[in-house]
Parts: structure tokens; sequence; C-alpha cells
């Protein structure tokens, strides 16, 4: 059949017959093979070639990149409320936690609660505990200690503006009433020192407080103790003025009343 179709391609043609188009397309071996046309395979478009890279003025910076750059540059300023805790003034230990056996160091005094009431105060040494119900509370140092007064702006008798900072040593002589007389005994003890300050030096001239300073700060120590010792158990031993600044004019003034005398 393959020699009738190879030497009479027109006799198969005219008679509606596909054999001679198959054969001529697709040659004679596909031909003898399958008889089915099959779907020519199309080629793909090459990729279309890569587009030059832009220059760095052509970019244009996105929104985002915009308020990473600017966020980088001026950080924002506003925090959220929610997020903002006040700092403590003084920082404390955590609290020992309740085992039933607890060995108390020397100088500290240890509160227990029982089910949320005062119960006890642990003395130094080997303490045994109810689990569950007991809770130390509170942690208190016997020990004499030093809090720095920071500079401070007072005004003497004469209308001179002065500063002023100084140191002063206290002791806890009731543990009861250092825990619950009052939230934090060392920053009440400073503010009542800044208020009792500022009122003494107004009652007194500048060169007297110069002269007198030991018995200004005998008159705070007195004062101190006065308010402290039986409400928050807290006794004031004793308070030294470190640096009295007054303006630079008066300085001025008593170098020139200085070097007048030694003439």
């Amino acid at each position: 059949m393959l020699s009738q179709i190879i030497s009479k391609p027109n006799v198969y043609r005219q008679s509606g017959h596909v054999f001679y188009r198959q054969f001529t397309n697709r040659g004679p071996l596909s031909l003898l093979s399958s008889t089915t046309p099959t779907t020519p395979t199309t080629t793909p478009p090459p990729p279309p070639p890569p587009s030059p890279p832009r220059s760095s003025s052509s970019v244009q910076p996105t929104s985002s990149t915009s308020s990473s750059i600017a966020t980088s540059i001026f950080p924002s300023t506003t925090t959220s409320t929610s997020t903002i805790t006040p700092p403590t003034f003084f920082q404390t230990k955590p609290l020992p936690t309740n085992t039933i056996i607890k060995f108390v160091p020397q100088e500290e005094a240890w509160i227990v609660e029982r089910m949320g009431k005062f119960h006890r105060i642990l003395p130094p040494g080997l303490a045994i505990l109810a689990p569950i119900i007991d809770k130390i509370s509170y942690v208190q140092n016997l020990k004499e200690m030093a809090l720095e007064l920071p500079l401070q702006n007072a005004i003497t008798l004469d209308n001179v503006k002065i500063k002023l900072n100084g140191i002063i040593y206290i002791k806890i002589i009731d543990p009861y009433k250092a825990s619950y007389g009052i939230d934090d005994y060392k920053y009440s003890i400073l503010k009542l020192i800044e208020s009792r300050l500022n009122l003494q030096i107004g009652k007194l001239e500048l060169s007297k407080i110069l002269k007198n300073r030991e018995l200004l700060n005998d008159l705070i120590v007195k004062i101190i103790n006065e308010a402290a010792m039986e409400n928050w158990g807290i006794e004031c031993i004793r308070f030294e003025i470190k640096d009295i600044i007054p303006p630079q004019n008066v300085v001025d003034n008593y170098i020139d009343k200085f070097i007048n005398l030694q003439k």
C-alpha cells in the first residue's frame, strides 16, 4: 500500500483520503506507526529581555520605606501610657520564698503575716513557718542607713536664694511601724526634711546659716525625730549639710569685704 501511495498520490487525494497529506507532512514512518493525527507542539516564545536597571535617582521610595527612614532619623517621643510605669524611688530586695525553715540574717527583721494579718516578727536565727498560711510580707534592715538629700532651693530671711544639699542618717527602731505606719519611709523622710529645712532657712539670715551650720543640723534632727519616731518607728541619728551655694553676686560681695578687711 505504501508503494501505491508513493506512485499515485493524486488518486488517493481525490478520493478523499488523507494519506497523501499525512505522508508528505509526517513522513512514511509516522504514517506506518499511527494513522491518528497528533497536535503539533508549539514552542513557547522566548522570554522578554531583562529591563535595564534603574538609577538610584529614579527609584521612588514606598510609603513603608519612607516611614521607616523617618522613624530612624526622627524617633518618636510619644509613648503609650499603658506601658509607662513609675520608677521606684529606692530599690528594694525581693522577699524571701515562703518555705518551712528559714534563717533570718543578723540585723534584719522579717514581718510574717498569717492569712493576711500580722502574726509576728522573726528575729535573727532559725525560724519555722507554717506552709500556705504564713507569708513573709516585709523585710526591714536594722542597720544605720545614710540617705542623700539632693540640691534644694531655699530663700533666707534676707531674701537670698541659695542651694544646699546634705546627708541624713536614720535607723529603724520599730519594724512594725516602719512596715505598717508608712508606705515608703525613706522617701517620706527625705520629703519631710525638704519641707522642714526650707521652713527653718526662711527664719535665718545667710550669715547666720554659714556661721551656725551645726545648730541648724541639730534643729533638723530634733524636728524629724518628733515626726518620724513615734509614727513611723524611724530614728534620725544625725543630719549634715554638705554644701551651701549662694548666688554669684553674694560671693563677690563677701570676697570684696574680705579684701577690704585685709587692707
